[in-house]
């Protein structure tokens, strides 16, 4: 009767626990910290960093580092990629620039530069090789927005919809605070003096633009809010998106409170279960969701019971967009894949 007890605990416990693969750790040791990374299938990997730092692989086992040249001082924050040879990536501020490339990284054009030193570009997104959507911190008050639907000329918004707080502001953690959705909808989350979620279901239609208070995610300070966000299983409500955010307090990376909320129908649910520290980035991968952080890796089928995954520190994470790989990058140039997760 003892043997039976001791079965059905582990038979619960796999149940509720999904078998953990490992983390395979792809590169590390280059002086920069990883924050942008676009994985195209589970072979075409981009990533991007601080110092000027470029990163691609091919095969989705080897990658190539690199600083082009001239933008060797510049704080690469994201990137968008579409194969191994049209990219896209983004440096945040002094001068704020977003650059292409056509043949895989051997040259590169700006398509964007800002030298003011107010601006500061947080996340860059793409719905394809043309049409793009960036977004900043608030300048006298209103977020910057900037389109493109050349994929070489990006233009600002003639008329600012979205107007900020005080000491309100976007975080350039992962590239992941502004996703677009549909063909002309965007969204993204903020921190600082408060969190919230903005979204405009129409980059035409400046009257429609919508805000909730994320009040259950760390904020009221310049270090906490809203990092990162995902669809819900990728079905944004045109009026009321539905999805997981993550952040907290990245002074405090090691506090599990206040972290996570889900969004339905315009309302805020806490995580039964909330991730374990400050979270940068989230991501749907298959059946799962991932976030991570400088603590550690979490992953919920759901977004409302988190399970620690990994102790290894990650900035950010993206499931291949063609593929089943899961790919992840942090400080000192670290790139790591998970194979899958069952």
């Amino acid at each position: 009767m003892r043997h039976k007890k001791y079965l059905i605990i582990i038979y619960i416990c796999l149940q509720i626990i999904p078998c953990k693969s490992q983390i395979t750790i792809l590169a590390k040791d280059t002086n920069t910290s990883m924050r942008g990374l676009c994985a195209v299938d589970d072979k075409v990997v981009w990533a991007c960093g601080s110092k000027g730092w470029i990163a691609k692989s091919v095969d989705g086992k080897n990658f190539r580092f690199w600083q082009p040249k001239g933008y060797e001082k510049c704080e690469f924050r994201d990137v968008e990629a579409f194969d191994s040879n049209n990219a896209y990536v983004l440096a945040v501020t002094r001068p704020a620039i977003i650059l292409k490339t056509i043949d895989g990284g051997i040259s590169w054009m700006e398509t964007y530069r800002n030298e003011d030193t107010n601006i500061f570009l947080d996340a860059l997104s793409f719905r394809d090789k043309e049409s793009g959507v960036a977004v900043g911190d608030p300048i006298n008050g209103e977020f910057f927005e900037l389109y493109t639907f050349t994929g070489m000329v990006w233009f600002k918004s003639f008329k600012a919809p979205l107007d900020s707080v005080y000491n309100e502001g976007m975080f350039a953690a992962s590239g992941t605070c502004m996703r677009v959705w549909g063909k002309r909808g965007f969204a993204f989350v903020t921190g600082g003096s408060i969190s919230r979620l903005y979204w405009q279901p129409d980059y035409f239609d400046h009257d429609s633009v919508y805000n909730i208070d994320t009040s259950l995610i760390q904020q009221g300070n310049s270090g906490a809010g809203s990092f990162s966000f995902c669809w819900l299983r990728n079905r944004p409500n045109y009026y009321t998106p539905t999805c997981i955010i993550v952040g907290g307090d990245y002074t405090k990376e090691n506090l599990a409170e206040k972290n996570a909320v889900i969004i339905k129908d315009g309302i805020q649910i806490k995580p039964k279960k909330l991730p374990g520290g400050y979270r940068e980035c989230v991501e749907q991968a298959g059946k799962y969701y991932i976030c991570c952080g400088p603590n550690g890796v979490d992953i919920s089928k759901d977004g409302d019971v988190w399970e620690s995954y990994s102790a290894e520190g990650f900035h950010v994470v993206q499931k291949a967009k063609n593929g089943k790989k899961i790919f992840l990058a942090g400080g000192k140039g670290k790139i790591g894949v998970i194979g899958s997760i069952k």
